[in-house]
């Protein structure tokens, strides 16, 4: 479902590593300051995280398989 309250953010890039566990550490708070930092610079508490991968706006196409997702305080 398409919402203008959602924001895209490219957590990695490069060349395909097919097979291969790929590790992501992102910065949520920048992350989030970056998406809506231009309505509020208060964040509020994280009640759900979405992950995945989209091609459709390349015509291409994706496939991720997520592991386990560790959230640590800074």
């Amino acid at each position: 479902v398409f919402s203008a309250r959602v924001r895209y953010l490219v957590a990695g890039q490069g060349p395909p590593r097919p097979g291969q566990w790929v590790p992501v550490d992102r910065p949520l708070a920048e992350d989030f300051l970056r998406a809506f930092g231009h309505e509020t610079r208060s964040l509020p508490p994280l009640i759900a995280l979405a992950v995945g991968a989209d091609a459709d706006n390349t015509g291409g196409s994706s496939l991720a398989v997520v592991g386990d997702l560790l959230l640590v305080q800074p």
